[in-house]
């Protein structure tokens, strides 16, 4: 049996899914997918702990939020946005996604380090 979550998500899935700051991009039938919102804010609380990489992962965001603004600003078509994103976006998101890949396998090691030591 599907939890009240899942069923509402289901109900909601043919909709085009948007926050009220997305709304200009309703003309280009875009779906929000994600919300980088909030994965930002897992590195600004995780900052006391890795502050040189939480720096190097906020800057990607800003990179990535500067392209937003920009597009808004400039009231840059649906197609040409998405030209946009293609040359822009992506690049940082691919870095951004090597980069996390990187910091997870060392997070991995240091857990598996830690959790030896525990048992010793």
């Amino acid at each position: 049996m599907a939890s009240g979550l899942s069923q509402g998500v289901e109900r909601l899935a043919p909709r085009r899914l948007l926050f009220w700051k997305y709304r200009h991009l309703r003309s280009c039938s875009t779906v929000l997918v994600a919300c980088l919102a909030h994965a930002r804010r897992y590195f600004i609380k995780a900052l006391l702990n890795d502050k040189a990489g939480c720096n190097q992962a906020l800057l990607m965001f800003q990179s990535l939020y500067e392209i937003e603004r920009t597009a808004k600003e400039l009231e840059i078509p649906c197609d040409e946005l998405k030209v946009m994103r293609e040359q822009e976006s992506v690049p940082i998101l691919e870095t951004f996604h090597k980069w996390l890949q990187e910091k997870y396998a060392i997070a991995q090691l240091k857990a598996l380090s830690a959790k030896r030591c525990s048992t010793v």
